[in-house]
Parts: C-alpha cells; structure tokens; sequence
C-alpha cells in the first residue's frame, strides 16, 4: 500500500507546482504549503512502514486515512486550477456595496496591477482617491 501513497504523491507533486504565484505574496506561496502537506504525509508515511509494533489494523487504517487525504488533496487542487468557484459564484451587481459602487471593480483593478508590479501613486492613497481606476 505504501507504493499506493508514493504514486499518488508523484503525480500530486507536478499538478501542486503547475499552480500560479500570487502576486501578493513573494516569500509563501500557496503551492508550497500544499508541497508541504504532502511531504509531511509521505514522511508520516515511510516511518509507520518501518515501525514494527504497530498492529497491521491500524497500519491498515493510517494507509486509508492519507490515500483519502492524498485524493482530496488532489481534487482541491484540481478545483483551483479550473476555476471551478469563480464560476460558481460570479461577483453580481446585487452583492454590489450601495456606498461604493465601484468596490469590485478596483479589487480586480488592483489585482491586476499586482500582477504587472504597478503600484498605486502615493498621492491617490495619501488623499484616498476612488473611483473606477
């Protein structure tokens, strides 16, 4: 069963690296947490392999608890890289604030502009201009 867990975790490691920086964070991304996750799942693993005094049942029970938590790993991952949410539940005019009209539009303004490294100028925060931008 163990080699049940390497392959699931060969094939989870190339679809978590496939993931896209985030362009807010430079020192943690989210692929290298998940690449984490799956680290400590194979080490946790590997050393109940080599524990003799573990009973068969329970090593049985441990292998089916990561092989699950390996598939749901893989079916998240999978979800972000398609969209799936985005999809699902489309930003709409009624979640719209009534004050700020224009709220969603500079969130994905300033997303984008994350993205390309373009900052705002320091006078439209200083004197907390709005609008469309």
């Amino acid at each position: 069963m163990a080699s049940s867990s390497a392959s699931r975790i060969a094939q989870l490691k190339p679809l978590i690296r496939s993931l896209p920086p985030s362009p807010f964070s430079t020192n943690v991304q989210l692929s290298e947490a998940l690449e984490s996750i799956v680290s400590r799942t194979a080490s946790a693993t590997s050393a109940t392999a080599g524990v003799g005094s573990s009973s068969a049942a329970s090593e049985a029970l441990r292998e089916a608890g990561n092989q699950r938590t390996l598939q749901q790993m893989k079916e998240a991952v999978m979800r972000i890289k398609s969209g799936t949410a985005s999809r699902d539940y489309p930003l709409s005019d009624i979640l719209t604030p009534p004050n700020d009209v224009h709220y969603y539009t500079r969130i994905r303004n300033a997303v984008h502009n994350a993205e390309n490294g373009i900052k705002r100028p320091w006078w439209k925060t200083f004197f907390s201009v709005k609008g469309e931008e």
